[in-house]
């Protein structure tokens, strides 16, 4: 017969009571371990993100100063602004500007844009926007990079914007402007919200616009215009 006082000569514990005393004992430091390091990786995020946050406040700062210290007029940067247009334009694989266009930039160019007026752009490629982001600079615009819904939702919601340009799939989801557009409207707030994305068809642009946005386009000038309509109520 075995007796349950002799479990192991090895070392292990002599009986049943005392083993399962000792694993009760390893189950809880090993508990107890997790919750530290749970409890630490949590701190460090933490930390993170309030120093993304702190960074993207003091960029809005700074891009307010910027544009107070060149708010002159935009006739003098049309040139710029056309040579910048056909770079975006050639970037998107898109024909450079006709006449028509120019004078359309040329127009837009006249109206004068208040110093506070700037861009909320969300997109996780930052590369593929540059060179329109330069533009809208350029042309008095500034605007304000961000890589997420939840971060362009907290922006929001402690400070003003004169329009959202959000591209469309993001590693959160192929579907996330609809899903930013969507959180804005249902906190009642109207930021003018424009998609900028790889479709301009009118079935998308449809559906956009269904979802309380302004418009829809994979077109550089066709963004400039959605968002000066929007931002000084100019129409081509």
């Amino acid at each position: 017969m075995i007796s349950f006082t002799a479990f192991t000569e090895q070392g292990f514990p002599r009986n049943i009571l005392d083993f399962l005393a000792f694993l009760s004992l390893a189950i809880t430091s090993f508990a107890a371990y997790l919750a530290i390091m749970i409890f630490r990786n949590q701190e460090t995020q933490a930390r993170v993100h309030a120093a993304e946050q702190k960074n993207l406040l003091e960029e809005i700062r700074l891009i307010s100063e910027a544009a107070e210290r060149n708010s002159g007029s935009a006739n003098d940067k049309v040139r710029v602004l056309i040579r910048l247009f056909n770079k975006s334009q050639k970037s998107k694989s898109k024909p450079p500007l006709t006449q028509e266009q120019v004078a359309h930039v040329q127009a837009a160019s006249a109206v004068p844009i208040k110093n506070a007026a700037q861009i909320l752009w969300v997109d996780d490629n930052p590369e593929w926007v540059s060179l329109e982001r330069e533009t809208f600079e350029t042309g008095g615009l500034p605007s304000v990079l961000v890589s997420t819904t939840t971060q362009a939702l907290e922006l929001l919601d402690k400070n003003t914007f004169s329009v959202v340009i959000t591209d469309m799939g993001r590693v959160e989801g192929e579907r996330e402007g609809y899903v930013l557009l969507d959180a804005m409207r249902a906190r009642h707030d109207t930021t003018p919200l424009i998609v900028y994305s790889s479709s301009r068809h009118p079935e998308h642009v449809a559906e956009v616009r269904k979802h309380g946005g302004q418009g829809a386009t994979n077109e550089p000038f066709e963004l400039f215009e959605l968002v000066m309509k929007e931002v000084i109520g100019f129409n081509a």
